[in-house]
C-alpha cells in the first residue's frame, strides 16, 4: 500500500508540475517527450523485427501461388521479391517451412511429375494412362535437369511412336531438351553428354543419336550427327575446352609460385597456348644394302640320252636301209647322250617398316605474359600520413623472376616460346589484397542500429527521465526547519512568523548583524539547511 501511495503521489506531483508550466513550455515538453518516446518505441520495433531469408528462388508463378497459399495457411509472414519469383520468410522459420512444404510436394517445378498418379480415376482409359505417363516422365526429367547450377529452367519433349506389328514400320522414339541457362553460365561438353545420356537412359529404346539439346535462344547445343570428329564445329568446341584447360594449368603453376615469393595478389599471369590438333600418320620403309641375306637357293641337274632313230624301212625286209648303206667295217649309228646342271640363288636386302601416328593436342608454341607489383617505399608525409612510392625492381630480380617462370611453365626455345615479365605498380594497394575496403555505407549498415539505439536511450534519459526525476525530487523534498535560536531565511514570497526572522535575533543581540553575517551563521550552524534553501531558490528561478 505504501508503494502504491508513493507512486500515486509521484504521479500527482508530475501532473501538478506540468500544470504549473506555461503553455509554451508545456507544449514543448509534451511534444519532445512524445517524439522521444515514439522514436524509442520505433527503434525497439525495428531492432526486434525478424530478419528474412530466402525460402525459395527462381520459382514459376504456379509454384509461387501454391507456396504463398500454404504460407498463409501456416500463418507464417513472408516477403515477395523479383516479381514474385523469390519468397523470403523469417530466419527462424526457414528450415521448418521448407520441410513442411516438401512434405506437401512443393515446389513442384515446371510441368507435372509422377504425382499425377497419386489420384487415379476409375474410368481412365489406357490411352489416357499412356499420355499421363509421358507427361510425368517429361516433368521428372525436366526437374532433374533443372537441378544443375548452370541451368535455370528446363523442358523435355519426348515423342513416343505408336507400336506396330510390322518390323519395317517400327520407329524409334526421339527427345528434345530445351534449357534456359543462368546469367553468365555455360554448359561444358561433359555436362551436355550427361544430360543426353540421362534422357536416353530414362526412355526405353531411345539412343543418343535421337536426342537434341537447344537453349532458349535457339542455339544448337547437341546433335549426334553434328558432334562427330568430321564436324568442324563440334571438334572446335572440344579443342577450345582442351586449350583452356592447358592454359589454366600452366597459369596456375606460374602464378602460385610467384605469389609464394612476392605475396598474395602481387602477380598476374596470362598464358596463350598454341595447340596442334593435326593428326599425322607417317609410314617408313628403310632398306639397308649392307645387310644382305640369302632368301632362297635352287640347284637342278638335267641328263638326256638319245637312243637313235626308230625303226626305218619296210617291216618285210630283213635289214634296214641304214645297215645296207653302211660302209664296210662300219656299224649302224647309235643314239646320243647329254647332261645339263643349273643353280639359282635369291638374295634379300634388310627392310624396316615404321608407322608413326602423332597424337592430337601437341603443344606447338607457348606465350606467357607476367606482371608483378612493387616494391613500395613508405615515407612520412607532412600531414603525418605515410606515402608509398613505387620503386622498380632491379634487373637481377627481373631476370630471376623470369627464370622462375620459365622453369614453372616448361619453357622450350626450340618451339619458339616467349615469356614477357613486366614490373609495374598495381592500381590496388598490396596490403588490401584483392578485396576493396569497407565504405561508409557498410559501416552504417553494420553499426547504425547499435549507435541509434544508444543515442535514443541517452536522449530519453536526459530529456525525459532526468527532468521528471528533478520535478518529483523537488516536490518530495521536506521543507527546511530552523534550528533553535537561529533565524530562518524567508523564501521568495514567504512571510516569516514573529520571532523567527532576523528581527528576533536583533532583540536579543547587542548589535545588529548584517545579512552577510546572518547567512554565514546559518551556513555554519546547519550546512544541510543552507544547501536546501539554495536549491529551493534555484528551482523557483527555473520555474519562473
Amino acid at each position: 500500500m505504501a508503494e502504491a501511495e508513493e507512486k500515486a503521489k509521484g504521479l500527482g506531483l508530475i501532473k501538478q508540475a506540468v500544470g504549473e508550466m506555461s503553455m509554451t513550455r508545456r507544449l514543448v515538453f509534451l511534444a519532445g517527450g512524445a517524439l522521444i518516446i515514439g522514436g524509442f518505441i520505433a527503434l525497439l520495433l525495428w531492432v526486434n523485427q525478424p530478419e528474412y531469408q530466402v525460402l525459395f528462388s527462381g520459382m514459376n508463378q504456379r509454384d509461387g501461388s501454391q507456396v504463398v497459399t500454404k504460407l498463409k495457411e501456416m500463418k507464417i509472414p513472408y516477403h515477395l521479391e523479383n516479381d514474385g519469383t523469390t519468397i523470403r520468410v523469417p530466419q527462424e522459420n526457414v528450415y521448418e517451412t521448407r520441410l513442411a512444404l516438401a512434405g506437401e510436394g512443393l515446389p513442384r517445378g515446371q510441368g507435372v511429375g509422377f504425382e499425377i498418379f497419386n489420384k487415379v480415376d476409375v474410368g481412365t482409359t489406357d490411352f489416357v494412362q499412356k499420355i499421363n505417363y509421358q507427361r510425368a516422365l517429361q516433368g521428372e526429367l525436366a526437374r532433374t535437369i533443372g537441378a544443375l547450377g548452370e541451368i535455370e529452367e528446363a523442358r523435355v519433349h519426348i515423342v513416343m511412336p505408336r507400336e506396330s506389328l510390322f518390323v519395317e514400320e517400327e520407329k524409334k522414339p526421339s527427345a528434345g531438351v530445351v534449357v534456359k541457362l543462368a546469367s553468365g553460365k555455360s554448359l561444358s561438353p561433359s555436362q551436355i553428354s550427361g544430360i543426353v545420356h540421362l534422357v536416353s537412359s530414362a526412355v526405353p529404346d531411345l539412343t543418343d543419336d535421337r536426342v537434341t539439346v537447344v537453349d532458349t535462344r535457339g542455339n544448337l547445343i547437341y546433335r549426334k550427327e553434328a558432334d562427330t570428329p568430321d564436324f568442324a564445329a563440334g571438334l572446335t568446341a572440344s579443342q577450345l575446352e582442351y586449350q583452356r584447360n592447358v592454359e589454366r594449368t600452366i597459369k596456375h603453376k606460374a602464378q602460385s609460385m610467384l605469389e609464394e615469393v612476392l605475396g598474395q595478389g602481387r602477380a598476374v599471369v596470362r598464358v596463350a597456348a598454341d595447340i596442334d590438333f593435326t593428326r599425322t600418320t607417317t609410314t617408313q620403309d628403310i632398306f639397308d644394302p649392307d645387310q644382305v641375306v640369302v632368301r632362297s637357293e635352287t640347284k637342278n641337274t638335267d641328263t638326256s640320252k638319245n637312243a637313235g632313230a626308230g625303226p626305218t624301212g619296210s617291216p618285210d625286209q630283213r635289214f634296214t636301209l641304214a645297215q645296207r648303206n653302211a660302209a664296210p667295217g662300219q656299224e649302224a649309228p647309235q643314239g646320243s647322250e647329254s647332261s645339263r646342271e643349273g643353280e639359282t640363288t635369291n638374295f634379300e636386302i634388310s627392310r624396316t617398316q615404321k608407322q608413326v601416328t602423332q597424337a592430337l593436342g601437341g603443344l606447338k608454341r607457348l606465350t606467357v605474359a607476367v606482371v608483378v607489383d612493387g616494391p613500395y617505399k613508405e615515407e612520412a608525409a607532412g600531414g603525418g600520413q605515410p606515402t608509398r612510392t613505387f620503386t622498380p625492381r632491379s634487373a637481377e630480380e627481373i631476370r630471376q623472376l623470369t627464370e622462375i617462370v620459365r622453369r614453372a611453365v616448361g619453357y622450350d626455345g626450340k618451339r619458339g616460346d616467349e615469356i614477357t615479365l613486366a614490373n609495374v605498380p598495381f592500381a590496388m594497394a598490396p596490403d588490401t589484397g584483392m578485396m576493396a575496403g569497407k565504405t561508409w555505407q557498410d559501416y552504417i549498415r553494420e553499426y547504425g542500429r547499435p549507435a541509434l539505439n544508444l543515442v535514443l536511450v541517452l536522449l530519453f534519459i536526459f530529456l525525459v527521465v532526468r527532468p521528471m526525476l528533478k520535478i518529483v525530487g523537488a516536490r518530495l523534498a521536506p521543507a527546511p526547519t530552523a534550528a533553535p535560536g537561529a533565524a530562518r531565511m524567508a523564501m521568495p514570497g514567504e512571510e516569516l512568523p514573529p520571532g523567527e526572522g532576523p528581527e528576533g535575533l536583533l532583540e536579543e543581540a547587542p548589535r545588529k548583524p548584517s545579512t552577510r553575517d546572518q547567512v554565514m551563521a546559518l551556513a555554519q550552524q546547519d550546512p544541510e539547511r543552507a544547501l536546501a534553501v539554495l536549491r529551493s531558490w534555484i528551482r523557483e528561478a527555473q520555474s519562473a
